[in-house]
């Protein structure tokens, strides 16, 4: 398993800093676009649709909310607007997931309140990620590689030093040692990257202050999988990367950090 996952980020890794750092905005967004169709399909199987012509419809909307949203100018304070809403959204959810009591168990038929989620997040995530591109593709590779840093941080404090579960219902395998440790490895790569960035005084402040809250933030992406995924009595969201599992997998955290970095970043004045 080990092996599969360092080969395929080997494999991936190179070819997404080309798209990332050759690719015009356009290409760069239709590529992006496919990848959360693909996470849209696999949504889809979560939400417990089976019927293609289900899933067709799903792939449908969610091209044409992305299109809809293409339309705007990028960096349009409407669209800032939005992606404000939905990261209090995500702040919302994930006080309730820290707090969840009720067993989880797997349904049958389908799940519309989770099939119509997709409809808000995916488009959502992906205008995030285009505005950050088009303002600075080393920003936007900033962010996901911020989520990457909290991830093996939590993972290894977690191993080392946790104790105290999370969300033990959602996913037993999250610490709050976990967490802590996470945001302190994120408060050192965001104050080495602000100043690699330029940023000083009261930016970089900001600067590293939205890179933590973007990281505790991201949990609730990680932890809203996680609850799909039991829900629907799967390990994995796919098996389309060896060693990973699914899309979803690999961005979950990012459908939650991207919104509220951008917003973030927006409102603050790091992004114009």
């Amino acid at each position: 398993m080990l092996k599969q996952r360092i080969l395929t980020a080997v494999i991936l890794a190179p070819l997404f800093l080309l798209a990332l750092f050759y690719l015009p905005s356009p290409e760069f967004a239709l590529l992006m676009a496919a990848v959360i169709l693909i996470a849209g399909l696999e949504w889809a199987a979560l939400s417990g649709i089976k019927a293609i012509t289900g899933r067709i419809w799903l792939l449908v909307m969610l091209s044409a909310l992305m299109a809809a949203l293409w339309k705007w100018p990028l960096i349009q304070p409407a669209i800032v607007w939005l992606l404000l809403v939905i990261s209090f959204g995500w702040m919302a959810l994930f006080v309730v997931l820290l707090g969840w009591q009720k067993p989880i168990t797997p349904f049958k038929g389908v799940s519309y309140p989770a099939a119509a989620s997709a409809l808000l997040i995916l488009p959502a995530a992906w205008i995030a990620m285009l505005l950050l591109h088009k303002s600075s593709p080393l920003l936007l590779l900033y962010v996901l590689s911020l989520i990457w840093v909290a991830d093996i941080a939590a993972y290894f404090s977690g191993r080392a030093f946790g104790r105290n579960k999370l969300a033990a219902l959602v996913s037993p395998g999250k610490t709050r040692e976990g967490l802590w440790g996470a945001l302190l490895a994120v408060a050192v790569y965001s104050l080495i990257c602000g100043f690699l960035f330029r940023y000083t005084d009261k930016a970089l402040i900001v600067f590293v202050a939205l890179s933590l809250l973007s990281a505790t933030v991201s949990v609730a992406g990680d932890l809203f999988e996680s609850l799909l995924k039991r829900r629907a009595g799967k390990k994995d969201s796919g098996r389309i990367l060896p060693g990973h599992g699914g899309i979803l997998d690999r961005i979950d955290s990012a459908t939650a950090a991207l919104p509220f970095f951008v917003s973030g970043a927006w409102f603050s004045g790091l992004l114009s």
